[in-house]
């Protein structure tokens, strides 16, 4: 089960950048202050792909424990449904 958990975690995240991707090019931004800094300071991408792999490489080494995995993929479920739900209205409205 960690194991399953722990690839619907990085489709999540993979999702995340998508949708991310999209809003930023549909006009919108990055709400995370963190986040605005790190993509002002080294590009949308590169920031990105840092961030997640950190996080992701993070679980790895000290949360790769079942309940953690399972509250981190309701996290990022959440995250990736509000930017889901974000885009497609910024789509409407073109």
């Amino acid at each position: 089960m960690t194991i399953a958990l722990f690839a619907l975690l990085i489709a999540l995240n993979i999702a995340d950048i998508y949708y991310t991707r999209k809003i930023l090019a549909a006009g919108g931004r990055e709400l995370n202050p963190a986040m605005r800094w790190m993509m002002g300071r080294f590009g949308v991408d590169t920031a990105l792909i840092v961030s997640k792999g950190f996080a992701l490489g993070l679980v790895v080494l000290f949360a790769l424990h079942t309940a953690i995995l399972m509250v981190l993929c309701g996290v990022y479920a959440v995250v990736v449904g509000i930017n889901a739900e974000v885009y497609h209205n910024m789509m409407r409205e073109k």
